[in-house]
Order: structure tokens, then C-alpha cells, then sequence
């Protein structure tokens, strides 16, 4: 893979390439009875292949992609070089981790256990920056999740999904 024939995309890009990108009309894939609405597909393979000029730009083209697979993201650790720049990013499902053992077990509790929403998911984004290129690259896409997926329709209910549109 040749790093100068692929062009570096800053976070103003991607916006811009996943708004005006091939649009498809997507059935809902469950039983509520949804109309299909149009929005840009982001695939897995649209994901390896890139260069970001940011860490931001890379989160915001994964969260992209968790709407259209139907799951939220959450941003996860960092590495620090010695300079003190960021030299690597990962990424994780929403679903990622569980809740401590001393938490669960606390006889003590004045109120209930909120639900447990954690499942230890392993779905996740690794970039980290190439000093050669000077350029934010993917190392690692894990896409294999131990829950079920929220379907089309009901992805904008994610609260990574959610917000007001700039209109």
C-alpha cells in the first residue's frame, strides 16, 4: 500500500466525504414496521485502508460506522510518547468492559444496582501515528461483538447517535 496515492483525511473531510458519499435506501431489518431512510454506508473495508491526520478524525469515522452497524462507541485509552504527543488510540464498543466485583457485590447498597449494560464486548478501533508519514493509521478493527446489534431504525436512540443536525 503506497501512503502517497491515498489521500490523508482530516476530521472536515471525512464530515464531508460520509455526508455526501453513495447514499442507499436501508430497510429496517426488524419488525416495527420502519420506512427506509437514505444515509451513507460505511463498511469495515472503508475503515482499514485509511490515513487520518488526527485521532479525532479516525473516532469520527468509526462512530460513522457503529451507526450503520448498529452500536455506540466510547473513546478509550492513549499512549503518550516521551515528547508527550499521542502516539496511539483505541476505540471500544459501548459495551466494552464490566462492572467491578466490588461494586456488584456491596451488600451495603442504600439503593438498587442500576442494569448491568456491559457486556465485555471486544469490538474495537487501534490507530496509532506513523512518524514516517507523520499520519494516523489503523493497526487493529476487531468487528466481532457478543451482543445483538441495534437495528437501523433504532440506531439514532444510541446516545453517540443522538444530537441536533446544524440545519
Amino acid at each position: 500500500m503506497d501512503v502517497d496515492s491515498e489521500p490523508l483525511n482530516s476530521e472536515e473531510n471525512v464530515k464531508d466525504c460520509l455526508m455526501t458519499g453513495v447514499e442507499e435506501n436501508v430497510n429496517c431489518t426488524c419488525d416495527c414496521g420502519g420506512s427506509s431512510s437514505k444515509y451513507v454506508v460505511v463498511t469495515a473495508d472503508d475503515i482499514i485502508n485509511q490515513t487520518f491526520e488526527t485521532s479525532d478524525a479516525a473516532y469520527h469515522l468509526y462512530v460513522r460506522y457503529a451507526r450503520c452497524v448498529g452500536f455506540g462507541v466510547c473513546k478509550g485509552d492513549t499512549a503518550r510518547g516521551k515528547d508527550g504527543t499521542q502516539r496511539r488510540r483505541r476505540f471500544f464498543c459501548n459495551k466494552e468492559g464490566k462492572r467491578a466485583d466490588k461494586y456488584i457485590s456491596n451488600l451495603n447498597r442504600k439503593r438498587e444496582h442500576k442494569a448491568l449494560t456491559r457486556t465485555g464486548c471486544e469490538a474495537m478501533l487501534a490507530v496509532y501515528f506513523d512518524t514516517k508519514t507523520s499520519a494516523w493509521r489503523v493497526k487493529k478493527l476487531v468487528k466481532k461483538h457478543n451482543h445483538d446489534l441495534v437495528p437501523q431504525c433504532l440506531a439514532h436512540l444510541i446516545p453517540n447517535h443522538r444530537g441536533m443536525n446544524e440545519a
